[in-house]
């Protein structure tokens, strides 16, 4: 094949090997590989030859990249994109989280040597970020790289909504979340694989909140998140026998102490006075995730028909003065899931409204 022409050991991917790597192009094109350039050398014909710093890895991981991109940097010049020119100035935002996400992990992780040594196999000279037209994942990381779509990461101030500016910061935090941290995962027990995935999940957020402060994206895991993630919690009745008449603390089922994400269920009188408070104006003292909490609750219960629908739009109300957009989220959701049911309102009469203030 091709990729044997160039490496004559690319069938065997468990080799590391020690790399010199020079490659012959054109001027008018860059060339990158997966270590940062050692010296330009010009030759006859508007060719030029660049040579690489030796490197030492698996073959599987050599990346040899000639195009025509431009090269987006920030004022130190630590941060590249690389990217069509016709991009560039939709890639600034994408490159602002690259820059603070790479300063937090520096400060904070990369200077522990004890997870350095688990994490990586040796610290890479440089990173760049790559956006493609024709990519197939919607990220990939390798030594030296993190590559995206480039439809992912671009945002447009005067057509995109700033909501999108999240999904980008979310995607550029994962790609260098698995890059560098990642790899303190152990990938081989494959039923294990949630809880790794659930684990660079978690930590994408909390990197992004320490590394954009105004973001607040551990509010908006909690509430995008977490919440989500009660619907599909369940749990399944399990019977066994008794077969002993010892004292009942030996008879101990560690799985029915473990405690998780939990919904509270108020009597209707309770309920009651929840809306009254949310409806004056201290609503502010409930913390905002908590105020965002009970909306999300409580259109749980009334799906379950444990909670009038009359009282939930009264609890709902409120929201006419909230200005909190994490406090808006769940009543959204709510909304996008009501709209759904519209034609089929016939078969949910409890969810018809009547006088909500008379309530």
């Amino acid at each position: 094949t091709k990729q044997q022409q160039i490496l004559p050991f690319w069938n065997k991917p468990e080799l590391r090997i020690t790399f010199d790597i020079s490659i012959k192009h054109d001027r008018s094109y860059k060339v990158l590989s997966n270590m940062p350039i050692r010296e330009p050398k010009l030759l006859e014909n508007n060719m030029m030859l660049t040579y690489f710093y030796q490197s030492f890895f698996t073959i599987s991981n050599v990346i040899l990249m000639e195009s025509s991109f431009h090269r987006i940097t920030n004022l130190d010049n630590t941060t590249s994109i690389w990217c069509r020119s016709k991009l560039i100035p939709h890639m600034k935002f994408a490159l602002h989280v690259a820059e603070n996400v790479t300063m937090y992990l520096e400060k904070n992780w990369y200077n522990s040597k004890k997870v350095l040594e688990k994490a990586l196999l040796f610290i890479e000279r440089k990173v760049d970020h790559v956006a493609f037209s024709d990519l197939k994942d919607e990220i990939k990381q390798t030594l030296g790289f993190v590559f995206y779509r480039e439809t992912d990461i671009i945002y447009d101030d005067e057509l995109d909504p700033v909501a999108r500016k999240m999904r980008i910061a979310r995607l550029i935090a994962r790609g260098m979340t698995q890059k560098y941290i990642g790899n303190l995962l152990n990938p081989s027990y494959c039923f294990h694989q949630w809880l790794n995935e659930g684990f660079i999940v978690y930590l994408q957020e909390y990197i992004l909140e320490k590394a954009l402060p105004n973001s607040r994206m551990m509010d908006w895991f909690i509430v995008q998140v977490q919440h989500a993630l009660l619907d599909l919690n369940s749990y399944i009745v399990i019977n066994s026998a008794v077969e002993y008449n010892t004292y009942p603390g030996n008879y101990y089922s560690s799985l029915s102490h473990i405690k998780g994400p939990y919904r509270v269920y108020y009597d209707t009188e309770n309920w009651r006075k929840i809306a009254r408070y949310l409806n004056s104006e201290k609503y502010t003292n409930i913390h905002v995730l908590n105020r965002a909490q009970i909306i999300d609750d409580a259109f749980y219960f009334v799906m379950k028909k444990n909670l009038d629908f009359l009282l939930f739009w009264k609890l709902a109300n409120y929201l006419s003065r909230e200005r909190d957009y994490i406090a808006w989220y769940p009543m959204i959701k709510v909304f996008e899931f009501l709209s759904r049911l519209i034609p089929l309102l016939k078969f949910y009469p409890y969810l018809k409204v009547g006088e909500v203030d008379n309530y």
